[in-house]
């Protein structure tokens, strides 16, 4: 998904699912997984914030070389989740409910 916008928001179901959010840029960009065993890539965006709550299930989220001008919050809740993340630019980070991180 490549979008130019104020904010954007992505929402999937309750089946195992896989999420790529690339090249975007936005105000805010909103992303919620539920049930399953999710796996989402957030790479190469400028965003001002980024929200991100990834459902039950053991899920993977990949964070990468993204530019967040005011901050970016994500959370695993349950499940065993783990968290990549490299190369982001962020003054404020916030990670929730991650028990692994690579």
């Amino acid at each position: 998904t490549r979008n130019v916008a104020q904010h954007f928001q992505l929402v999937s179901g309750d089946a195992d699912d896989t999420v790529r959010i690339e090249g975007n840029s936005a105000k805010n960009c909103t992303l919620t997984t539920n049930g399953g065993r999710d796996n989402a890539t957030i790479a190469g965006n400028v965003l001002d914030a980024l929200f991100a709550e990834l459902g039950g299930g053991d899920d993977g989220l990949t964070l990468a070389n993204g530019v967040f001008r005011v901050s970016y919050r994500v959370d695993g809740q349950a499940g065993i989740d783990r968290i990549l993340r490299p190369g982001n630019l962020s003054p404020i980070t916030t990670m929730l409910g991650f028990e692994v991180f690579l």
